[in-house]
């Protein structure tokens, strides 16, 4: 077996020069040059500015929303807290129990959320959370307690404090109606209320972004910044107050005491390109996937890489190479078909791709109904190596901005979710790249777990903290 460093533009290594050239000339739009990587720095640039300024006359793609944290962990945190995590098709109830800032103990049981449910009206979700979350306590004898609860709902709002978020648009696998618009957390307190349960308290609302960031934080204090990596992607950072430009109220009861000197911003990076401002590098291939997509038209940059797209990315090039004559005896209905492919057999392609094997690749190609030789496997091999290595060029770019914006001498970046952790390309190049393209800015990563789940948890621990000082 002859082994390829990932760090390395995939290359296409077949004795048929004529038919290599053909397949490396078509998908040589995948390969992003230094030119495309500083237009797409300056074009994050433009929008991250435009974000923060919030001018509605130049609306950017990029929602830049404060969170609202008070504060980041200082150690003194403690208690029980509960945390609601809806983000997929599983919603997760977790029971969370923090001694001096560690987490010691938790209990977690998930839900599946049904089709149903998903793409239903809102009020029938909402009811299934408090259902849910009641249904926890009392499985567990729990209902005598009272406790507060942070609730990490993984769709872009826009946040008027810390415990009220208003949903800008659906993402993923969801599309319920009469949610767009609302607050999310008024929502859940009114199904609550229906379900008769009294002894919770939501005392905070947050992204998977911003928890797997205060999950870094309560491992490393120097983390600033937290990237999720897997269905869809997006990112937090700690901003400078004064470049905040949006005018926002905190008033009320709602106003915490906490670090004025803080502002974490919610980038919700996956709609970045949503104007527009990418299609000089969008493909065939992206346009269908798009297409095809429960929210045509929305979350444009992470279509290009997150685990809900990239198999059918890598899909849609096959049947184009196929159609075309340059892959297998011509596309099967399998690999027509949406979401046949899933991203974990991408990884699986890659993986085998760098390490020169064929065993996964023969049984991926054989259950899509395919007729292929050999140099097939080596072909669906390359179409998956250069469709990951864009992605990751993609978010090396725009982490690295805004490692250069941040500028602080060192960061750590918390880091959710199955690419990361999974495919094995983009840990080692994202490490590569990013040193390269901010070579001024040391970092470490760290895979940060579950920030979505405990994350909230201590983010509600936090703003406890906080309301109680």
């Amino acid at each position: 077996m002859t082994t390829t460093s990932p760090l390395e533009l995939p290359v296409l290594k077949l004795s048929d020069n004529k038919l290599k050239n053909k397949i490396t000339s078509r998908l040589s739009c995948l390969a992003l040059g230094e030119s495309h990587c500083e237009h797409l720095r300056e074009v994050f640039v433009q929008e991250m500015a435009r974000g923060l300024e919030g001018n509605a006359a130049e609306p950017s793609s990029l929602f830049m929303e404060d969170t609202f944290l008070p504060d980041l962990p200082n150690g003194t945190e403690h208690g029980e807290y509960l945390a609601l995590d809806l983000g997929g098709t599983n919603l997760r109830v977790l029971l969370v129990t923090v001694k001096e800032g560690q987490v010691t103990d938790e209990i977690l049981e998930y839900y599946a959320v049904p089709e149903n449910i998903r793409y239903g009206h809102g009020t029938e979700l909402f009811d299934f959370l408090a259902s849910s979350v009641k249904t926890f306590l009392q499985k567990r004898s729990l209902m005598d307690n009272t406790y507060n609860l942070g609730f990490s709902f993984s769709f872009p709002i826009h946040h008027n404090n810390l415990r009220s978020g208003v949903l800008i648009k659906w993402s993923k696998s969801y599309n319920c109606r009469g949610v767009v618009g609302q607050d999310t957390v008024k929502l859940l307190e009114e199904a609550m209320e229906r379900v008769q349960l009294k002894n919770v308290n939501i005392v905070a609302i947050l992204n998977d972004t911003t928890g797997t960031m205060i999950r870094g934080a309560y491992l490393d204090r120097q983390c600033a910044m937290g990237l999720v990596l897997g269905t869809g992607s997006n990112c937090c950072y700690v901003e400078k107050p004064e470049n905040f430009k949006k005018k926002k109220a905190c008033t009320g009861k709602d106003k915490l005491i906490g670090n004025s000197n803080l502002k974490v911003v919610n980038v919700e990076w996956g709609a970045f390109g949503d104007n527009g401002v990418l299609n000089f590098m969008r493909t065939q291939w992206d346009i269908s996937v798009d297409r095809a997509s429960l929210l045509a038209g929305s979350f444009t940059f992470e279509k290009y890489f997150g685990g809900k797209c990239l198999g059918d990315l890598v899909r849609e090039c096959l049947v184009t190479l196929a159609e075309e004559g340059l892959f297998c005896t011509g596309p099967s209905e399998t690999l027509r078909t949406n979401g046949s492919l899933h991203t974990s057999l991408v990884s699986q392609l890659d993986g085998e791709g760098l390490i020169g094997a064929t065993t996964q690749t023969d049984t991926i190609l054989k259950n899509l109904g395919l007729c292929y030789t050999e140099k097939d496997l080596k072909i669906a091999q390359y179409v998956a190596g250069m469709f990951s290595y864009r992605g990751v060029v993609l978010i090396s770019v725009l982490t690295a901005t805004l490692l250069q914006k941040m500028e602080r001498p060192h960061v750590v970046i918390a880091i959710d979710g199955s690419l990361y952790e999974f495919h094995p390309r983009f840990r080692p190049l994202m490490t590569h790249l990013m040193t390269q393209m901010a070579p001024d800015h040391t970092f470490e990563m760290r895979l940060s777990r579950d920030g979505s789940g405990k994350g909230a948890a201590l983010v509600a621990a936090i703003a406890t903290r906080c309301a109680q000082a």
